[in-house]
């Protein structure tokens, strides 16, 4: 949900409507990470020369519970893509 807030804002999207979409995805169950997501994460960091673990975190949560993470950040995805059997689909 970070994610989304941080996209939103970066695309200046009126604050109202930022505030009602997350209203609406909060109201989903929300899922954390434990030190196992880390860990997986920490590894796939440690291949892409400890960039981007936010987007490692992602992944390494994504492969548990997801079939696909699709992403428009093609730069690091594209890096983190050769070290994930998830399926991850840049747009």
């Amino acid at each position: 949900m970070q994610e989304t807030l941080f996209v939103l804002g970066k695309l200046k999207i009126p604050i109202k409507l930022i505030e009602n979409t997350i209203e609406k995805l909060s109201s989903n169950e929300i899922i954390n990470y434990n030190k196992l997501h880390f860990d997986r994460a920490v590894k796939l960091c440690k291949k892409t020369n400890f960039k981007n673990i936010n987007d490692c975190i992602h992944t390494a949560i994504a492969e548990e519970f997801c079939d696909e993470l699709i992403t428009y950040n093609k730069v690091d995805f594209k890096k983190i893509k050769k070290y994930t059997d998830l399926k991850i689909t840049i747009l």
